[in-house]
């Protein structure tokens, strides 16, 4: 039972309850001073009442903050969202789990395929396999980060659920809580299998360089390409090429994203508060993202935990700990429509950090992995037909998965941007108080404000002077991650196709736009085919 007396009867709310209900065990006692305080009814009945009391529930310092909203509540606010947490208040422990989470998976998972090679046999002239128990290596790393999203997820939970309510999922509108969090935890296993599976067929790729019959199927690969739509890009040609790009793909993006949520007093060896309700006023990072329309340099960006958190759970693979984060700032923007300054930066920040993800993550790293997995499978299919290597198959599997999972809600993302930019242009609705507090930043009254007169001039000026650059601006960037959205499409769609003709086509090799290749002749008359 929770158990906190204030010094003095708080000041009762008549609240309405709609999908809020109480739960005794979150109450705290009467006595002569103090009166109830039940954390339960800020929360939507949703979020089962055993995940605020249980020891692996919702953490003692996010009741606590519960606990003191519901005593001093914002009363700039209105009246059902005074007692509601944001980001800003919890992000400080995850984001330090994050940056854990990122010290132990990706060195690991970099050298992975180095660890793998060395039990890695070759298999005729097929692909070579790897021993079924090298997965005892990652299972490992795999629990401890898959329990460290889980940590995060008990920190993020509840802000999410409290401005947001019930979640959704592509297949139920009003799932269940259990439903939602077994089919998310799934989608992130899923993430968190395609990296070990990226670096296993890696292994397997670099062993099948020395074994023997590679040089005749990197000469038959040659004859595919120059007979392919894509003959042009000469580097294609070169298959061994290929397949050490589609892995450093996945690398790049680690330096990018760490430098984007690093603060940059570390390097002057400043401390940085990890504790809920930290870094008030932010910090700086290095960043290498779009500032404008026309350029993308080297710059500094200001941030609070909350911005770090996204990008970090983005980073690892968290599919859990980047659940509803979008919707919070669509939230934000929608609530200060009145402002199209306020709103539009808002929507561009969630923007801005949609093209990396498009550009590294979905164009760079996804479509070029399938590309090139597919490829793999279809050579070992045309030299050992009778045989299924059933592990590379398995790998193409997982990056199909987590591949239309990416795109889906990269596309789910821009239409609810769009929808968000077109309702804010069009708006003359009075103000309304949430925009002044945020999602992710420290509440306003924190922080210095000029007199309500000046705001509304200079607000109402700057509105007039900048929507039309502010309008442009975002439909430059959503028309951008549209098309990017389309090419990845595109790409999916052929590399499945390539995977339907490694089992339709008589030499398991199909060119776009519909024609089986025909290898027969140039592998019977090479050494050893």
């Amino acid at each position: 039972m929770l158990r906190y007396l204030p010094s003095r009867a708080p000041r009762k709310a008549d609240r309405p309850r709609n999908d809020y209900e109480p739960c005794g065990l979150c109450e705290e006692e009467d006595d002569e001073e103090g009166e109830e305080i039940d954390i339960s009814v800020d929360v939507p009945i949703w979020l089962p009442r055993w995940f605020l009391t249980s020891y692996w529930g919702v953490p003692s310092e996010v009741k606590e903050l519960m606990k003191e909203k519901r005593l001093v509540p914002n009363e700039t606010m209105p009246e059902d969202k005074r007692y509601k947490l944001t980001m800003f208040d919890i992000s400080g422990p995850p984001v330090l789990l994050l940056w854990m989470a990122t010290l132990i998976q990706w060195p690991f998972f970099m050298f992975l395929p180095w660890i793998a090679f060395y039990f890695t046999e070759c298999n005729g002239l097929g692909m070579p396999h790897y021993a079924t128990w090298v997965w005892l290596f990652p299972l490992p790393i795999l629990v401890l980060v898959v329990g460290i999203e889980l940590w995060c997820f008990t920190y993020t939970i509840v802000p999410v659920v409290q401005w947001l309510g019930n979640m959704t999922t592509p297949l139920r509108s009003k799932p269940s809580f259990g439903f939602w969090f077994y089919w998310h935890l799934s989608l992130s296993l899923c993430s968190h299998t395609d990296l070990v599976t990226q670096g296993f067929l890696l292994a397997s790729v670099c062993r099948w360089f020395g074994c023997e019959g590679w040089d005749q199927i990197a000469q038959i690969w040659e004859d595919v390409w120059e007979n392919s739509i894509f003959a042009w890009i000469t580097p294609g040609e070169n298959l061994r090429f290929i397949l050490i790009f589609a892995w450093i793909t996945t690398i790049i993006q680690l330096p990018l994203f760490i430098a984007s949520a690093l603060p940059a007093r570390l390097f002057c060896c400043k401390y940085v508060d990890f504790d809920c309700r930290s870094e008030k006023e932010g910090y700086n990072v290095f960043s290498c993202w779009p500032q404008n329309v026309a350029e993308c340099q080297w710059t500094t960006s200001h941030i609070w935990h909350a911005d770090a958190l996204k990008t970090l759970a983005l980073l690892n693979r968290m599919v859990l700990v980047q659940e509803g984060q979008h919707q919070l700032q669509l939230e934000r923007a929608k609530h200060t429509k009145h402002d199209l300054n306020r709103s539009t930066q808002i929507l561009k920040m969630e923007l801005r950090q949609m093209i990396p993800r498009i550009v590294l993550l979905n164009f760079l790293q996804n479509c070029t992995k399938l590309e090139v997995q597919t490829t793999i499978f279809s050579l070992g299919r045309m030299v050992m037909k009778a045989h299924l290597n059933w592990q590379c198959l398995f790998c193409i599997l997982i990056a199909h998965i987590t591949s239309a999972n990416d795109l889906f809600q990269i596309c789910l993302r821009a239409k609810k941007i769009a929808e968000a930019r077109k309702e804010s242009a069009a708006s003359d609705e009075p103000a309304d108080d949430i925009g002044t507090l945020g999602m992710d930043r420290p509440p306003a009254e924190s922080r210095a404000a000029p007199s309500s007169a000046a705001v509304d001039v200079r607000s109402a000026s700057r509105n007039l002077d900048a929507r039309p650059q502010a309008i442009d601006s975002m439909d430059w960037m959503l028309a951008f991650v549209w098309c990017a959205a389309l090419l990845c499409f595109l790409v999916q769609l052929h590399s499945f196709g390539k995977l339907v003709g490694a089992f339709i086509c008589e030499d398991a090799i199909w060119n776009f736009p519909d024609r089986c290749v025909d290898v027969d002749a140039n592998w019977r008359s090479s050494p050893g085919g």
